[in-house]
């Protein structure tokens, strides 16, 4: 090429056939230490080409076999590249200009076919480089261009910083108005982001902005989207669009995509289309004025999605209602506070207003959250609902936390609610504030619920409780302590005031249980305790009033109509001797004195407190554990069954009372007792191995941690290399076994840990043989008239089993008579939960052949509960305000999972109300029936009516880029609705929502 502007070309064969390689400055910043000189003016061109004097060739070729030198070229362009030209398949260096007008070599990133010179000139420290390849090369001196041209078998490629750029036919670098063109099909690989293939590119280097057409990229920023049609415009943070086709599906025929007429990207902010059509293959189905996608992270303010649904897809009735809600704008205040507004329209129905906020201050350790919904209904008729949870920690040893929920009115709910859970919940608020002292803890509160299902509220307030942190006094050693020594000191106090509303329907038969009142109850316990001999002492008091008693209830003056009142205070102080006989087994002599006082209304020399005779009570306990060994059975190498008898006697003589006293607390209270109690639980555990997980750790039953022995194991060393052997025993009673040996050092056995089979822990029973004899009747000694049990295993996870019996139907007797033995089933609790983990399931698929061990489970992360995200928005299933909470959508284990729980309450007395009288089963099932599909059922069963209380069911289905979901509601009340949804999952903001709902007996409005 000569440097007077005629183009001159390099054939592709020569000393490189073909393949021109090169070296273009891209960072002028001269090494350390680099003077800078400006380049003399360049000679004038004319008609003969300049001589070239053999002493700049010896300098050029001196300063490249000695790169290290740090010296500046002050030579034309012409001149240095003839000079650089003829050494030895050099290629071309092209050197343009730098501050100060210098001159800059730059090292090359070297082709693979680079010779030992290119790398000479590719290992010189403080430069960038750069290099291009293709079939050609030409430059225009006096225009500054250079064209670098591609072929079928090598293509047009330049790459620097990290970048890379190929086209087909050309790329052609103007350096007067520094702009790159590209012609024919182009591929960008930048040096971070995603590659971008197109037919034009465009780029402007001093304004560092480009232009795109026919292009085709993918962009991840808060999701995965293709982009293909024109890039009218890109530079750093900011793109512009036409035509623009986007979808999120990576197939080569995508399943549906958007067609924007325009589209503009704010880097890490938004997205934001106009004028978009949906296409699912290839047929538009949907057009909307504009898609807004948020592509930053965090907090951002925006609007909310809005949901729309009606009562009925084709109107068959003249109740044709429909609703819209979630209308609204999220706001991010700050980094540590946001607000959510939103409406809820329902025609024929309410128009509700929904503001709610979110705090976070961290230096004063304060967060929280408020929520307020006002309803205004078609009728005039104004509710309002409130919800709030606050927790603030303002030192390290106070905390205050508090909740609040309200409703102006239950039938609101009853009537609107489509979410089962909020129907049979009731509508709590508490407060409490705690104190952490150095001797003591003090927690002050006060609480409120009020029922949904009738017409009750129970108000605490206030309420306070002490505890006191156990004294030592005397402290010793217990290598020098004496008898004296160590004494403990415990004690703690509460007292609440409660007040408990109800409304009686003017039909219904009063009943005391069942009226309001309040009652306030305190106590106070210590104690004092010396080794095994201790001394406690207790007070109890309970004072109530009970409004609204018919004037006819009590034989009472007239004066006392509407209020009834009673109280009772009780005190004992106990001493007892704890004696370690054989083994576990002890026995505990103790001796106490009982005194109470008791005032009530419907006696009128009871009005004020009358003091009763002081008790004094002795007895004994005895308390032991037997086991009984057996051999293993099946995977187990040992079974064990513990039994824990108890048996007690306490004795009190016969106090002298007045007339007032008996009357007061009875006959009974007085005469001499002499009672038995008895207790029996029991326990079969076993001892099994280890299960290990794929990583060698031990797996845990159920999702609890492996046991070795009795305590927690950690994870296992199969080498067997830890100072200190594991050794798996069975409970206390079994003798350790010692590790043999392995490959005559030390080793260890393996593994084992103590599981329990089933646990059954029965209350005590009592016998009051002085009882008996007064009457007779054997049956009549029982003073313990209720027998519970409850029931645990750990094959079972979740197990939660209780029942009680009522020994004795006394529905019959009259006074003095005879009762009758009849054990009844009273109550009865019954919950579990199963999954492919759990250990029967795991037993019971070894023993059919399955695989051995635990199953892995693929539980997917849940995402991090930050405050930096926002809020989906309100639930429009709900009436009370709080944010979104939809049953099945939060991710849970692959597989199969199922929850039990079952609910029996059967008084014996035919006449108590049907609202006391229930048996209801819940379960919850999960279960994926094939690939893309998963099943969420949750239902509640009432057996006494034989009819179902409620049903959530939702069906989801993955349609690869979309999820689908199908859900449908029933409330115990009536109300139910069937929900569509399909969502995008790169922008779950996009959705498309159909809403079938009924409200029985809702009328026009509240």
């Amino acid at each position: 090429m000569r440097a007077d502007g005629v183009e001159r070309r390099w054939p592709a064969s020569g000393a490189a056939p073909w393949t021109m390689v090169g070296v273009i400055l891209l960072l002028w910043a001269p090494p350390a230490g680099a003077a800078q000189e400006p380049i003399p003016a360049p000679t004038p061109p004319s008609a003969e080409p300049a001589s070239r004097p053999d002493s700049l060739r010896a300098l050029v070729l001196d300063r490249i076999r000695q790169p290290e030198a740090s010296v500046e070229d002050e030579v034309s362009d012409s001149t240095l590249i003839d000079a650089v030209d003829g050494v030895d398949q050099g290629g071309v260096q092209i050197l343009a200009p730098g501050p100060g007008g210098t001159r800059r070599r730059i090292p090359a990133e070297l082709p693979p076919d680079a010779d030992s010179l290119m790398a000479v000139l590719a290992r010189l420290e403080g430069f960038t480089s750069a290099s291009y390849q293709g079939d050609r090369a030409d430059y225009l001196a006096a225009d500054r261009r250079l064209v670098l041209w591609g072929a079928d078998e090598r293509r047009a490629t330049f790459s620097g910083d990290g970048n890379r750029l190929e086209a087909d036919s050309a790329i052609t670098y103007d350096d007067r108005d520094g702009r790159v063109r590209t012609s024919g099909f182009t591929d960008f690989f930048p040096e971070s982001g995603e590659p971008v293939q197109t037919r034009l590119l465009v780029y402007d280097l001093p304004t560092s902005r480009g232009t795109a057409i026919d292009a085709r990229t993918t962009y991840t920023e808060g999701a995965s989207w293709i982009v293909s049609g024109n890039l009218d415009s890109v530079e750093e943070g900011l793109l512009f669009g036409s035509s623009a086709r986007f979808t999120s599906c990576d197939l080569a025929v995508p399943h549906s995509y958007f067609q924007a007429a325009q589209i503009k990207v704010i880097s890490n902010q938004v997205l934001v289309a106009r004028s978009v059509r949906m296409y699912v293959e290839d047929v538009p189905v949907l057009w909307l004025p504009f898609i807004a996608q948020n592509l930053g992270t965090g907090r951002t303010s925006g609007l909310l999605t809005p949901v729309f649904s009606m009562n009925d897809v084709i109107r068959t009735s003249s109740g044709y209602n429909r609703r819209l809600s979630n209308l609204g704008f999220y706001w991010a205040m700050s980094q540590y506070a946001d607000l959510t507004l939103a409406m809820d329209w329902y025609s024929n129905n309410y128009t509700a207003v929904q503001l709610g906020m979110n705090y976070a201050w961290s230096r004063q350790f304060l967060n929280g959250r408020a929520d307020i919904k006002r309803y205004w209904g078609v009728s005039g008729r104004q509710e309002l609902a409130l919800n709030t949870s606050n927790d603030w920690r303002p030192t390290e040893r106070l905390s205050v936390r508090g909740s609040a929920s309200f409703i102006s009115s239950t039938d609101l709910v009853l009537r609107n609610s489509l979410d089962p859970r909020e129907i049979n919940q009731t509508i709590d608020s508490d407060v409490a504030l705690t104190q952490r002292l150095g001797w003591g803890n003090l927690t002050l509160g006060a609480s409120r619920r009020q029922y949904l299902s009738e017409e009750r509220t129970d108000l605490v307030l206030p309420s306070a409780s002490f505890s006191l942190s156990t004294l030592t006094l005397l402290a010793a050693p217990a290598q020098t302590s004496r008898w004296y020594n160590n004494i403990g000191v415990t004690g703690s106090t509460n007292w609440s005031n409660r007040l408990e509303e109800r409304e009686l329907q003017p039909d219904t038969a009063f009943v005391l249980g069942r009226a309001s009142r309040e009652r306030l109850q305190g106590s106070a316990r210590g104690g004092l305790s010396l080794g095994d001999l201790s001394l406690q002492g207790s007070l109890q008091t309970s004072q109530q009033v009970f409004r609204d008693v018919p004037p006819d209830f009590f034989a009472v003056p007239s004066d006392l109509a509407g209020e009834f009142r009673s109280g009772e205070v009780g005190w004992s102080t106990s001493l007892s001797f704890r004696q370690r006989l054989i083994g576990s087994t002890t026995l505990t002599p103790n001796i106490a004195l009982e005194g109470s006082m008791i005032r009530v209304d419907s006696i009128a020399e009871a009005r004020q407190f009358v003091q009763g005779p002081v008790r004094t009570r002795i007895g004994v306990s005895l308390q032991s554990d037997i086991y009984g060994f057996y051999p293993g059975l099946g995977p187990f190498e040992a079974v064990r069954h513990k039994i824990t008898p108890s048996i007690s006697w306490s004795y009190a003589p016969e106090v002298e009372r007045t007339e007032l006293q008996e009357r007061v607390f009875g006959s009974g209270f007085s005469r001499v007792q002499n009672v038995f109690g008895f207790g029996f639980n029991q326990t079969w555990e076993a001892k099994a191995p280890v299960e290990t997980s794929a990583a060698g750790s031990p797996a845990g039953l159920a999702g609890e941690p492996a046991r070795v022995g009795e305590d927690e194991a950690g994870p296992q060393d199969p080498a067997g290399d830890d100072d200190l052997d594991t050794v798996g025993t069975v409970g206390d009673a079994m003798e350790p076994v010692i590790p043999a040996s392995v490959d005559g050092g030390p080793g260890r056995l393996p593994p084992s840990r103590v599981v329990t089979l089933l646990a059954l822990n029965t209350s005590a029973l009592s016998y009051d043989v002085m009882q008996a004899d007064s009457t007779g009747r054997f049956v009549d000694g029982f003073t313990t008239t209720t027998l519970s049990n409850t029931v645990s295993s750990d094959y079972l996870r979740g197990l939660s089993l209780s029942f009680s019996h009522n020994l004795f139907d006394d529905s019959e007797r009259t006074d003095g008579g005879p009762r009758r033995f009849s054990p009844h089933l009273s109550s009865a609790n019954l919950g579990f939960g199963l999954n492919r983990q759990s250990a029967v399931v795991r037993m019971v698929g070894r023993v059919l052949g399955g695989e051995e061990g635990a199953v892995p489970l693929e539980i997917p992360a849940l995402p991090a509960e930050e405050f930096d995200e926002p809020p989906v928005g309100f639930d429009p299933n709900r009436v009370m305000p709080g944010e979104s909470e939809d049953f099945g959508r939060r991710a849970r284990p692959s597989g199969w999972d199922a929850s039990f729980q079952y609910s029996l309450q059967r008084p014996r007395s035919t006449g108590v109300a049907v609202a006391e009288r229930f048996q209801t089963l819940s379960a919850q099932l999960s279960f994926d029936p094939s690939e893309n599909w998963r099943v969420d059922w949750r239902t509640s069963y009432d057996i006494e009516s034989g009819r179902f209380n409620d049903h959530i069911v939702r069906l989801n289905r993955d349609l690869h880029e979309w999820d689908a979901s199908f859900s449908f509601r029933q409330t115990v009340t009536g109300n139910w609705s069937f929900q569509f949804e399909v969502s995008l999952k790169a922008n779950q903001d996009l959705r498309f929502d159909f809403e079938q709902r009924s409200l029985e007996g809702a009328g026009t409005g509240f």
